[in-house]
């Protein structure tokens, strides 16, 4: 995330071993907490059908939204390397949750993080999609591809690279 040295990964296994933690750890807990509130609701939704949790899938997804908005807000969409692929793939299923306008801006963020090499071009390509999809928006992988090749542009080298 933006504003800090990331730790060297060893740093970071130091860190961990001795029983600290970093503000990606705590962010990573925090994303990955919260898309699992969601998955839970949303299992307990169409298992039972029951409305109570309906209800509890919005209020779990609007939490998880405010908190994804919020981090992206003051740090830009979480680095791959920093939080790792589990609360990576939290973070798509929180923006899913997103309505149009904020996932719209949850979109931006996560294009400008492809385009300096900190997430797999593949997470932007699937929120695109999704929204494409589920709002009817225009999908715009092409622009993202071109973007990535205009001279100073860094390209994705991999997970160990973000």
């Amino acid at each position: 995330m933006s504003g800090h040295q990331p730790a060297a990964p060893e740093q970071i296994l130091d860190q961990r071993e001795a029983g600290g933690f970093t503000l990606d750890d705590l962010v990573a807990g925090q994303l990955v907490r919260h898309a699992d509130a969601v998955r839970r609701a949303i299992r307990r939704q169409t298992s039972t059908g029951d409305y109570t949790w309906a209800e509890a899938r919005l209020k779990a997804a609007r939490h998880a939204v405010e908190l994804l908005t919020a981090i992206v807000a003051d740090h830009g969409w979480p680095s791959y390397r920093l939080i790792g692929e589990e609360a990576s793939t939290a973070a798509l299923l929180i923006a899913t949750e997103a309505d149009l306008a904020i996932q719209t801006q949850l979109r931006d963020a996560l294009g400008r993080a492809v385009d300096h090499g900190r997430v797999p071009p593949g997470y932007f390509a699937f929120l695109d999609t999704y929204a494409h999809v589920a709002f009817g928006t225009a999908a715009s992988p092409t622009r993202r591809t071109l973007d990535r090749e205009q001279p100073g542009r860094h390209r994705y080298a991999g997970a160990a690279a973000c």
